[in-house]
């Protein structure tokens, strides 16, 4: 949200022709970063060196205990987020 008001509050001060140039030029280099596969998350075959020595394999016996985990995080924060929304 922050990003969005940002952005329309810098569009006033730019013409229309520059505006364009830079969503696009922003465009752009954001996907050339995003496929460059020296990253990790250019895609899920190509795991770069750096990354696969630090990320372990989850056996198929934890996918149910991280699952429990999981939704315990999505509940506490969806709780938060409604508690500071209404109070």
């Amino acid at each position: 949200m922050v990003h969005a008001v940002n952005t329309y509050l810098l569009s006033q001060y730019l013409t229309r022709s520059a505006m364009l140039f830079t969503m696009a030029t922003s465009t752009v280099v954001l996907g050339l970063l995003l496929s460059h596969r020296r990253f990790a998350w250019s895609s899920p075959s190509s795991i770069p060196g750096w990354v696969r020595k630090r990320v372990q394999h989850v056996p198929d016996e934890n996918y149910a205990a991280l699952a429990e985990v999981l939704h315990i995080v999505i509940f506490v924060t969806g709780a938060a987020l409604i508690y500071n929304a209404v109070f």
